[in-house]
């Protein structure tokens, strides 16, 4: 059906591997959503379980220096003339 293992269907089915892009093009092939969708899923899956896990007590916001604020405005105005054309 999928042309996949039955071991590997398993394995999904089961949530010991995760939907890479080649899987979640399978799964919407044969069940129909977009494959987008099955990504979206699972990384909504695995950011749940990171938020779950995760310790942020010791993680600072990083303060950006003004010469670091004008270069970042300068690139995203560069890479937003380049996607226009």
């Amino acid at each position: 059906m999928l042309g996949v293992a039955a071991a590997t269907l398993n394995r999904t089915l089961t949530g010991r591997s995760r939907i890479n892009p080649e899987m979640a093009l399978r799964l919407s092939k044969a069940l129909g959503r977009s494959s987008e969708s099955w990504l979206a899923m699972q990384y909504n899956h695995d950011r749940w379980h990171a938020k779950q896990h995760v310790k942020l007590g010791k993680v600072e916001k990083v303060r950006l220096t003004a010469a670091q604020q004008a270069y970042r405005g300068r690139f995203c105005s560069y890479t937003e003339s380049v996607e226009k054309s």
